[in-house]
Parts: C-alpha cells; structure tokens; sequence
C-alpha cells in the first residue's frame, strides 16, 4: 500500500506555552470505511 500525502496541518498547538506546559504525543489516524479520517494523540502536563 503506498501512502500519498495530500496536505499537512497541526492537530495540537500550545497557545499559552509560557503559561502551561502542554504536549500532544502519540499522534494516530485512522481511515472509517465511509472515508472519514481520524485523528487523535495523548495529552501531558507538567506538574510545575
């Protein structure tokens, strides 16, 4: 199966980082049979 990227974007961005430390890691996709496209990641924070 070859894969063939169409566009890029950003699924997670940190709008405050001076304020809170926030990560997004693990990102995953997933194609649903009626052609939908999925896309999620975990979440993390310090405990500063």
């Amino acid at each position: 199966m070859q894969l063939n990227q169409l566009e890029t974007g950003v699924l997670f961005r940190n709008v405050k980082p001076h304020v809170k430390s926030v990560h997004a890691y693990f990102p995953s996709t997933a194609l649903l049979p009626d052609g939908i496209l999925v896309m999620w990641s975990c979440m993390g924070s310090s405990l500063v």
